[in-house]
């Protein structure tokens, strides 16, 4: 069975990425749209091609969706401002995902190809990672201390990205610190802010975590501030 077979068997990772019908749109001042819009496009910007160096340096591989998904949650929550969709089910999606590959977690994915007889994950996400780069290092004929000093200084690159977006909230800070911590290859907390975000987004109270802000006395947006 191919893969996308076995995802319409399944009923793909059962996520609806446009779920918040019309009774649950959330409305925002004009000045908070056009923060969150700026947010989005601004994800897109340095840290997407930041993302990009990284999957280059690394070759192919695990660290290549993860770096991926991961970074670009930030953007599925916000770029749905002007519209009050606040991006639930990409941003359960892609944590769900990356905590997959992070920690072999079970997904409803996974769970299909237990039923049927296979083994669950085993296989740790740190040795997949420096299986790819010896494995990529060799098949480029580039030196290993090379070329995980390439990787490293992308995924340096990548974190210092993602630390210069301006976030409005805590959903969108969670969201940041992931992608910072995979960038520092603090993975345990990576893991952790990411539990964090899939939980949210079972939580009924999502649209209104996302899609909060404040503002000062005089009507401007302010910056979150986690203490």
């Amino acid at each position: 069975m191919r893969y996308w077979e076995i995802l319409n068997e399944v009923g793909g990772w059962g996520y609806d990425y446009d779920d918040s019908p019309p009774s649950r749109y959330v409305r925002l001042p004009p000045n908070v749209v056009e923060a969150f819009l700026n947010l989005a496009h601004l994800q897109r910007d340095e840290p997407e091609f930041a993302m990009i160096e990284v999957q280059k340096a690394y070759g192919g591989g695990i660290l290549s969706s993860v770096v991926e998904h991961v970074g670009d949650i930030i953007h599925r929550i916000t770029v749905g401002a002007p519209y009050g969709r606040t991006g639930k089910g990409y941003a359960r999606d892609k944590s769900e995902k990356s905590l997959y590959w992070l920690t072999g977690w079970p997904n409803k994915q996974m769970q299909y190809f237990i039923a049927k007889g296979y083994s669950p994950h085993t296989y740790s996400f740190d040795s997949e990672m420096s299986d790819n780069i010896a494995s990529n290092a060799k098949h480029t004929k580039v030196p290993f201390d090379d070329y995980k000093k390439r990787l490293n200084d992308t995924l340096s690159a990548y974190a210092k990205a993602h630390s210069k977006l301006p976030v409005y909230n805590e959903i969108q800070y969670v969201c940041r610190a992931a992608a910072m911590s995979v960038g520092q290859k603090q993975f345990q907390l990576a893991i952790k802010y990411l539990r964090h975000i899939f939980d949210a987004t079972n939580s009924p109270d999502w649209d209104a975590r996302a899609f909060d802000y404040k503002l000062d006395s005089n009507g401007n947006l302010l910056q979150y501030n986690p203490s």
